[in-house]
């Protein structure tokens, strides 16, 4: 009896360990199945998202796309209204930048912007830049054509030491005439600030231009100008406003004298 009975329990632990052991794999299997769904949703989101990503990212290109064209076709229909409006645009958010990085750090309080400065350098670019370096690159184009190093290298040798050395002068005289100069001391702020202005320029523009000339079609030229004029928008604006500085310094002088 005690034989029989102990054959019972071995067998009962046997029944036990395999219905444990069915139990098991019967939880590995569920564990499987759950981790395969859960991978399954997770590669279906991560394709919805890689879609999305795809379709913002052709849907900016279309529109990019859809502007350029655009953007030429005005070009080609109305050239000198679009080159003022980009100028215009370009020089006024060069302007802004300008005074945003050259605000005094010094206690004078918070930044507020001079819209009167940047409406100067907006109208300027209007009525003087845009149109000048218009007819300016289309003559300098017909007169000189040609993509070959020899025709760009001489076109650049005009542009920047015939052409700018009386362009820059022309338009800080006129930047500081709407500023409230007076006419008699404006050539003499030209003297000074003539050779700083033209080297930078001459260290820019050279290669700026030759990019330019060789590169670019005729109609995009001006664009081009007035995208890199931002970092020349902050040069100029703090070689004005030094300018300005300095007058008003010798003008307080003059009336402490008197």
């Amino acid at each position: 009896m005690m034989r029989f009975g102990m054959q019972n329990r071995l067998m009962a632990s046997v029944k036990s360990g395999v219905h444990f052991g069915d139990a098991m794999n019967v939880r590995t299997i569920s564990y499987k199945s759950r981790m395969g769904h859960f991978n399954r949703q997770m590669l279906t989101k991560g394709k919805v998202l890689s879609k999305k990503k795809l379709s913002s990212t052709a849907g900016a290109g279309k529109i990019f796309s859809s502007f350029q064209l655009w953007y030429s076709h005005q070009l080609d229909v109305r050239p000198i209204f679009t080159k003022c409006a980009s100028a215009g645009i370009v020089a006024g958010f060069g302007n802004l930048l300008a005074q945003r990085l050259m605000w005094d750090t010094d206690g004078k309080g918070q930044f507020v912007i001079d819209w009167k400065q940047t409406g100067r350098f907006v109208v300027i670019n209007i009525i003087f830049v845009a149109p000048c370096l218009h007819h300016w690159y289309n003559w300098l184009s017909a007169a000189m054509p040609g993509k070959s190093i020899a025709p760009v290298l001489k076109r650049v040798f005009v542009d920047e030491f015939i052409f700018t050395p009386v362009y820059v002068p022309a338009f800080m005289g006129l930047l500081w005439s709407f500023e409230g100069n007076k006419f008699e001391d404006i050539p003499h702020m030209i003297r000074e600030e003539w050779l700083n202005i033209m080297i930078f320029d001459w260290c820019v523009y050279i290669p700026v231009q030759f990019f330019n000339f060789r590169y670019n079609p005729v109609k995009y030229q001006v664009l081009v100008m007035n995208l890199v004029g931002v970092g020349w928008s902050c040069f100029i604006s703090w070689r004005a406003q030094r300018q300005n500085d300095k007058n008003t310094s010798i003008e307080r002088g003059e009336d402490e004298g008197e």
